[in-house]
């Protein structure tokens, strides 16, 4: 059974290459799939499709209901129980949630029971914390207070997972489009104009290639979602400039603020050769700067200036109904003392 161990998952402090691209279903699992800086995360059933070399076992586009959820966790290995019931040995409880925000937006949640009994879960590319929204240490999903900006997680139901489930991760942008999966029972022959290439029985799964990133680019999250892919998008030249100008403006380094679990901002990746940082971090009245080395240092935004701009921006991406359900207003209670730094290694 796996035991909770927030330095295996919360590394944002050194960019998050395992924090910011794992998601409440990888962690459930207690698997990591994505180490990659950019957002990506888990899904139901993804991982059951490429196995069976089909697609129509992960879990569709929102909305969806638990039923949906549940049918595609099962397709991965996940076996009903109960609240109560005890898992066979090396197996662990994990409570299978779903919210229902503001338009009908749908996200799946999971939340896992560890070895000594307590309860704990990954928001999106959130940090691994026993705590929920209210800060509150989770020793009841159905009652514990986990929300996606104002909509509250309710169990579906309640399953037993054991260590040979896997499960697969949504492919970050620009990686590639996903096209088929093929199953050849014999040999057979690709053929085109400029190659015939032979291929042996087996398993494979085709792909388009996506153009490169340019290589000045700084991408966008809105982190909106627990379970779900969070929408993102790429800054302009002229928008990079300006961001970095705040940015560069900000005061003198604090230390690492208490945020409660759950708490919504958006995540900033510099790529390839930009004059900007490798990962910025804004939520809840702060900024979280990671220059590519060492740690993140975070500052205060001052008057939310920088989440202004960041909010304004998400609107002029047609995302402001999702920023008006998600994003807490900043200096909202969640964020609590700011406390000096110090790590788990």
């Amino acid at each position: 059974m796996p035991t909770f161990n927030p330095s295996n998952w919360n590394d944002a402090s050194t960019g998050g290459a395992v924090q910011h691209t794992n998601n409440c279903y990888d962690y459930a699992v207690d698997k990591k799939s994505g180490r990659t800086r950019k957002p990506s995360g888990s899904r139901p059933g993804k991982k059951a499709d490429q196995d069976a070399g089909t697609t129509n076992k992960e879990l569709k586009a929102p909305p969806y209901t638990c039923a949906q959820i549940e049918a595609a966790v099962v397709h991965d290995g996940f076996n009903l129980s109960t609240k109560a019931a005890t898992c066979p040995t090396r197996c662990w409880k994990v409570a299978v949630m779903r919210a229902v925000l503001p338009g009908g937006r749908t996200d799946f949640h999971f939340v896992r029971q560890d070895a000594n009994g307590t309860w704990s879960h990954k928001q999106g590319a959130g940090p691994a914390t026993q705590n929920d929204s209210s800060n509150n240490p989770i020793t009841d999903p159905s009652t514990a207070d986990i929300r996606a900006g104002a909509a509250r997680y309710a169990v579906c139901n309640y399953y037993c997972v054991c260590p040979s489930t896997t499960v697969a991760m949504v492919i970050p942008g620009g990686a590639g489009q996903f096209l088929a999966s093929l199953d050849l029972r014999e040999w057979a022959t690709l053929k085109t104009e400029g190659v015939d290439l032979n291929l042996a029985p087996g398993r494979y799964t085709l792909f388009k290639q996506m153009a490169e990133a340019p290589t000045s680019a700084v991408f966008v999250s809105l982190q909106a979602f627990s379970g779900e892919t969070n929408p993102s998008w790429r800054l302009s030249d002229a928008d990079i400039a300006e961001l970095g100008a705040e940015i560069g403006e900000l005061g003198s380094a604090r230390g690492e603020p208490e945020l409660a679990s759950g708490t919504q901002g958006f995540l900033l990746t510099g790529e390839g050769d930009v004059d900007f940082p490798a990962v910025v971090q804004v939520v809840a009245g702060h900024v979280s700067v990671w220059r590519g080395k060492g740690e993140a240092e975070w500052f205060r935004d001052p008057r939310g200036r920088i989440n202004r701009w960041l909010i304004g921006k998400a609107k002029a991406q047609g995302l402001g109904e999702l920023v008006a359900a998600t994003q807490e207003p900043t200096g909202a209670k969640k964020t609590s003392k700011t406390r000096s730094r110090k790590k788990t290694r």
